[in-house]
């Protein structure tokens, strides 16, 4: 059987985050024309989608960025409660099939993980984020691995990091890679697009 293999920007916010800016069907269509076959929206503390689904032949994976007491947390695959410590919700996330993975673990902000990155014993790391250059070269220098997400905010930004998955058809085949550990992290990220965004927080700001 032939290999496919499926490229996910694992990490993407939409309108429906604080500080994001566009629609879901935005971010896919910039996904689809960097390339990618889809995306998870991770928007903060809030599960956008009831489920995960195809939509216009793209990947739409269910996900959320939750804040908790240590660090960010990405979380697959999951529609219950979101703990406020992180090892409290990895846990309860296992326990209903769900996946977890520690977001811009080393970068400098208080919402990194840093130390407690291997304690909670998440499913994975986020070795590449679009912007987290601090995170991604401690990733680097001690030969981590994990998944890519862009942490995208507007729909430029929509592949600047991503994961690459061999094998793989269907949403489920996507569950199992990650957490078979079989994928790999891509780094790509555009300077300008994330400067964009800075700006247009500004700007938001100052309305």
């Amino acid at each position: 059987m032939r290999e496919t293999t499926m490229r996910i920007d694992l990490h993407a916010h939409s309108a429906n985050s604080p500080d994001g800016f566009d629609t879901i069907d935005s971010l896919l269509a910039s996904a689809k024309k960097r390339g990618l076959n889809g995306i998870a929206a991770t928007d903060h503390n809030k599960i956008t989608l009831a489920h995960s689904e195809m939509r216009k032949g793209m990947f739409l994976l269910q996900g959320v960025e939750a804040g908790t007491k240590q660090g960010h947390m990405l979380v697959y695959n999951y529609s219950g409660k979101l703990h406020t410590d992180a090892f409290e919700l990895v846990e309860k996330v296992r326990d209903e099939n769900g996946i977890t993975v520690v977001a811009h673990p080393f970068g400098m902000r208080k919402d990194c993980l840093r130390e407690n990155t291997f304690r909670v014993k998440a499913d994975g790391i986020e070795r590449f984020n679009g912007r987290s250059l601090v995170s991604n070269l401690a990733c680097v220098l001690n030969r981590f691995a994990g998944v890519g997400g862009s942490d995208a905010h507007i729909k430029e930004e929509v592949g600047n990091a991503y994961t690459e998955f061999g094998d793989c058809e269907k949403i489920e085949d996507i569950w199992g890679c990650l957490r078979k550990g079989k994928f790999s992290a891509k780094w790509e990220t555009k300077v300008g697009t994330v400067a964009l965004a800075k700006w247009k927080k500004i700007k938001k700001m100052l309305k």
